[in-house]
């Protein structure tokens, strides 16, 4: 698997070691934080800064998301497509209104992964007795506790407040990420909104750091 040689090389052993060990001693020459959503869709590396974060994060819990979907595969940037068939599937059952939400569920890191190869899932919430629509998927999108930070700007920049929402806040916190991936809420219209206007929150799933290792990471931080 190419990111167990990344991690490897970065860290000195393996993701699964890493995962079962309670004291890891990282090489001198590493000044890293190990940042990943799940076992399958494993993420980059980025610089620890020990000062403290200020990023504004709450934790919330969150119930079971029943989402219509289109999958994309490619350059995050050329998802378009992915929603104007979700959109256009949608619109004449009258399913864009109301309540309904746009989700984007972004299965890889483009830090790691090529371009060509990563995933993601345009979705909109649909009601419990929706029916399915030719070419349109149907999913849930796993509820739980997660971790929410709002990002400001162009979806391009989107990158940047994960790298600092898992390679800054995340290690200073008492949680760890969950085994699932994260998921991006959009607040408003990209067709209608300026770039530098919209508005992103970014749903991380975390649990919480059990009570030993919770304690040793205090003390490697003292």
């Amino acid at each position: 698997m190419a990111f167990s040689r990344v991690f490897k090389s970065k860290v000195g052993i393996l993701p699964s070691e890493f995962r079962q060990a309670e004291d890891v001693r990282f090489p001198s020459s590493t000044k890293a934080c190990i940042r990943y959503v799940t076992s399958g869709h494993i993420s980059s590396f980025e610089p620890l800064q020990l000062k403290e974060c200020k990023m504004n994060v709450m934790i919330k819990d969150v119930n079971n998301i029943k989402v219509a979907y289109v999958s994309h595969q490619g350059p995050y940037q050329e998802c378009g497509h992915a929603w104007d068939k979700l959109c256009s599937s949608l619109a004449p059952e009258g399913l864009l209104g109301g309540e309904a939400k746009m989700l984007g569920v972004s299965y890889d890191d483009p830090d790691v992964i090529t371009v060509n190869e990563l995933r993601y899932d345009a979705c909109i919430t649909v009601p419990n007795d929706f029916q399915i629509i030719d070419g349109i998927k149907l999913q849930t999108i796993s509820g739980g506790q997660y971790a929410v930070t709002t990002h400001i700007g162009s979806y391009n920049d989107l990158s940047d407040t994960y790298r600092k929402f898992f390679g800054q806040w995340l290690p200073q916190s008492n949680y760890e990420s969950d085994n699932k991936p994260c998921f991006e809420v959009y607040l408003n219209d990209p067709e209608s909104t300026e770039p530098e206007d919209l508005v992103t929150d970014i749903y991380m799933p975390i649990t919480k750091i059990s009570q030993h290792r919770s304690t040793d990471k205090e003390n490697k931080n003292d």
